[in-house]
C-alpha cells in the first residue's frame, strides 16, 4: 500500500467514525455499518477500506456475549449511535473499562509510558490526531486508552487507542483518588508535578500513578462525583433496579461536563 492510500484509509476511517480522537470509534461505526448494510457489506467494505471476516468475527464475539448476559437475566443491550455529542463520554466509559490500560508522553515526543513504565508507541494506522500546541493535560501530557498491545524484538506498540480527557480520568478512572500536596515526577517529561504554591492548584492522584492538577475546590467537588458515582452503581448493582431520578441527573450532568472538557482539551 503506497503512503497515499494509507493517508487515504485514514480519512476514510475518520469520516466514517467522526472522529479525530477515538479508534474504538471507529470500530464501532465500521460494525454498525456493516451489520446495516448486510446485504451489500461486501461493497460497504470496500468503500470503508474494511476487512470484511475482521467485521464478521467481531459481530460473532459480540453476538455471542448477548447471549450470555441474556443467559444472566438481562435484556438485549440498545443499539446506540455513537453522534459527535456522545463521543465524549463514550471516550470516557472506554477510559474507565479499559484501565489499567492507559499511557501518556509529553507533547512534542513520540513515546508514550505505560503505568510498568514501558515505552510504548501508537500504531501507525491510528486516526488520532493532535495539534501541535495542545494537549489534554495541564502539564502538557497526552492521556490514551488502548485496547491492545503488540511487542516485538524492538518496540511496543499501541492497537486501538482513545484520547483521554483529564477531568474524565479524575472523575471515572481507577480504584482510588486523593488530594496530595507532594511532589511527583513525570519519567518521560523534564519537569517535576507539583502545586504552584501562589495559586490554589492541588494534586489529584489515582492510584499513586496517575498525577493531575486541579483548582483545590474543583479537586474537592470531582473527589465528591467520584463517590456518588460509585454509589450509584452498586445500588443498581446490588438491588437490580433502575437507576433513581437523582442518579439519572448525575450521569446526564457529568455528560455534558465531560462533553465541556473534552471540547476543551481537544
Amino acid at each position: 500500500m503506497t503512503p497515499a492510500q494509507k493517508q487515504e484509509r485514514k480519512q476514510v476511517k475518520r469520516t466514517l467514525g467522526q472522529t479525530v480522537s477515538s479508534d474504538h470509534l471507529v470500530v464501532h461505526a465500521a460494525l454498525q455499518g456493516y451489520i446495516e448494510h448486510s446485504k451489500a457489506a461486501a461493497r460497504f467494505c470496500q468503500q470503508n477500506w474494511l476487512v470484511a471476516s475482521t467485521l464478521s468475527h467481531i459481530h460473532g464475539v459480540v453476538k455471542q456475549v448477548g447471549q450470555e448476559f441474556a443467559a444472566l437475566g438481562y435484556g438485549p443491550p440498545a443499539t446506540l449511535c455513537v453522534t459527535p455529542q456522545l463521543a465524549p463520554m463514550a471516550e470516557a466509559v472506554l477510559a474507565a473499562g479499559l484501565y489499567p490500560n492507559l499511557m501518556y508522553r509529553s507533547k512534542g515526543t513520540v513515546n508514550f509510558t505505560t503505568k510498568e513504565k514501558f515505552k510504548v508507541k501508537l500504531s501507525s494506522s491510528t486516526v488520532l490526531v493532535y495539534s501541535p500546541k495542545k494537549s489534554n493535560d495541564q502539564y502538557g501530557l497526552d492521556w490514551v486508552c488502548f485496547h491492545d498491545m503488540m511487542q516485538s524484538d524492538r518496540v511496543r506498540v499501541a492497537q486501538v487507542a482513545t484520547k483521554v480527557s483529564a477531568f474524565a480520568m479524575a472523575l471515572l478512572v481507577g480504584h482510588h483518588a486523593i488530594v496530595d500536596d507532594s511532589t511527583h515526577t513525570i519519567s518521560d517529561s523534564t519537569h517535576t508535578i507539583s502545586p504552584e504554591p501562589a495559586t490554589n492548584q492541588v494534586l489529584v492522584v489515582i492510584d499513586d500513578w496517575i498525577v493531575l492538577s486541579m483548582d483545590g475546590q474543583e479537586a474537592e467537588m470531582v473527589l465528591a462525583l467520584r463517590q456518588r458515582f460509585h454509589e450509584a452503581f452498586l445500588r443498581h448493582l446490588h438491588h437490580d433496579q433502575s437507576a433513581a431520578d437523582h442518579d439519572l441527573h448525575l450521569v446526564t450532568a457529568a455528560m455534558h461536563w465531560i462533553g465541556g472538557e473534552s471540547a476543551t482539551d481537544s
